[in-house]
């Protein structure tokens, strides 16, 4: 076995929450940092990867909330050059077509209406008070996205870890943690042991159970298979598209026009289109060809490329992540001050939710 590793503070991911909050807890403590993921990249989610003849593009369709603090703070932090979606994010059903920020608009007057007429005002209040999407905007908001994609926030998370020097294991997997004589050991599947005061950890850590005094938590995963292809086709869409969240459609979730984020000159006639879909609910004999020729259907019958819109080039990937459910992540903020679970599930409203911390 290996020797033990000694730590301040250990966090379990290196997505951009959990990367910032690691960088401001040694700036903040002069502590000894070590981040750790399974995965050989750093960014978690938020990574790219070669697309053909390309250059690197992200793997997934992000949508960012909407929030100026959290944008204001990445760009001068990670010195992001923010851009305006154009046009804003929407949702799609049929007929039916709503920004992102009237979404939020119609769940907000929904939930008043709902608590008012049962005289729920606490609940009210705490919904309107510490839910970031609780907003009733007469105009949409202008949502932002970093111009070079997750390839950008990747690139900015590797400098300003590099800068403080914090040391980074990759490819690792860490799948057990015991609290012992007060402090944590974590336990690798090669064998490694940590040893550090504080753990951080995120819902989408892939540890297999933990240990506080008489407690035991098995942690239950629930495994999501994120597939997205990247679509080069030979011209531009008939409509502008940023980001589309599809409700109408059996396989086809989401998609976003990334052709602003190509790090190389192409065509300047083509487009470059990432497509979600919902890989395990296709039938079993339905190929990626399938799939593809599914895509353009949809992409067709709404009127967003031509009929005789030709297919350039397809990648496909896929992206598995684990997610802890929300009774056994109350369950582990519960333990001790010695342990957190950080919320990165969406990145704009999880930074938001860091600002007071970070500028402590």
């Amino acid at each position: 076995m290996n020797a033990q590793q000694k730590y301040d503070y250990v966090y379990i991911g290196t997505g951009p929450i959990t990367a910032i909050d690691a960088i401001h807890k040694q700036m903040q403590s002069n502590g000894d940092v070590l981040l750790i993921d399974e995965k050989t990249q750093v960014g978690g989610a938020w990574v790219a990867i070669e697309v053909g003849e390309f250059g690197h593009l992200e793997v997934g369709c992000h949508i960012w909330s909407y929030n100026k603090k959290a944008y204001q703070f990445l760009g001068t932090f990670l010195n992001l050059e923010l851009i305006a979606l154009n046009p804003q994010p929407f949702f799609i059903k049929g007929n039916q077509k709503l920004t992102y920020d009237y979404k939020n608009a119609a769940l907000t007057l929904k939930k008043i209406a709902s608590d008012s007429l049962r005289l729920r005002f606490k609940s009210l209040m705490q919904f309107l008070f510490k839910n970031p999407s609780a907003r009733v905007p007469i105009v949409p908001k202008k949502y932002l996205y970093p111009k070079g994609g997750a390839r950008e926030i990747q690139a900015a998370i590797i400098n300003a870890l590099h800068e403080r020097e914090i040391k980074m294991e990759l490819g690792q997997k860490v799948i057990g943690a015991a609290k012992k004589d007060g402090h944590w050991e974590l336990y690798s599947t090669n064998g490694q042991t940590y040893i550090t005061k504080e753990l951080y950890l995120t819902s989408t850590s892939a540890l297999e159970r933990i240990e506080f005094e008489d407690k035991r938590i098995e942690l239950e995963h629930r495994k999501v298979n994120y597939s997205h292809f990247h679509l080069i086709i030979d011209r531009k869409l008939k409509q502008k598209l940023s980001y589309v969240r599809v409700l109408d459609d059996p396989y086809i979730h989401r998609l976003s026009d990334i052709t602003y984020q190509l790090e190389r000159q192409m065509n300047p006639d083509q487009t470059v289109l990432l497509v979600g879909f919902f890989y395990d609910k296709k039938p079993a004999d339905m190929s990626d060809s399938n799939l593809i020729e599914h895509i353009f259907s949809y992409l067709k019958k709404r009127n967003w490329v031509e009929e005789d819109v030709q297919l350039v080039y397809s990648q496909i990937n896929h992206f598995e992540t684990t997610y802890i459910p929300s009774h056994q992540v109350k369950a582990i903020n519960e333990l001790d001050d010695t342990i957190q679970l950080i919320h990165t599930t969406d990145l704009i409203y999880g930074i938001q939710a860091k600002l007071k911390d970070w500028r402590a």
